[in-house]
């Protein structure tokens, strides 16, 4: 960059990271920037390392999450599959994988709502659906 940012600047990119659930990924572009003594304040940066370290720690247990669901699914003989979130991150670059934010877990199973439904009843049996 020709410049570095500002203190406030440094906080609106902040907020637009966080409000787009970013702020993993737009860390590795400040880490890049660091390189070349661009840095946010002292203050937000190790507030920035810890949202970033916590992501990395999410993401670990969502993919260890979605292994123990898959492999749940297939003990009960459901055809299912991983959808957007932790499937797609498989595709990012190394780099940037365990960085994006993670939510839920949205997962295909099928055999439509009947085959669902059957299912929860025998997992985790309710009256509500």
């Amino acid at each position: 960059m020709s410049k570095s940012p500002s203190p406030d600047e440094w906080f609106q990119i902040y907020r637009i990271a966080e409000k787009h659930c970013l702020l993993g990924i737009c860390f590795h572009g400040v880490e890049c920037l660091y390189a070349q003594n661009q840095t946010p304040p002292k203050k937000l940066l190790f507030k920035w390392i810890g949202q970033v370290e916590l992501c990395k720690s999410l993401n670990l247990l969502a993919n260890e999450k979605c292994t123990e669901l898959q492999e749940h699914l297939d003990a009960a003989g459901l055809v299912s599959c991983v959808l957007k979130g932790q499937a797609v991150a498989q595709y990012y670059d190394q780099s940037l994988k365990d960085l994006r934010q993670c939510e839920d877990i949205d997962v295909w199973i099928k055999g439509g709502y009947c085959t669902v439904s059957k299912f929860v009843q025998q997992v985790c049996p309710t009256t509500e659906v």
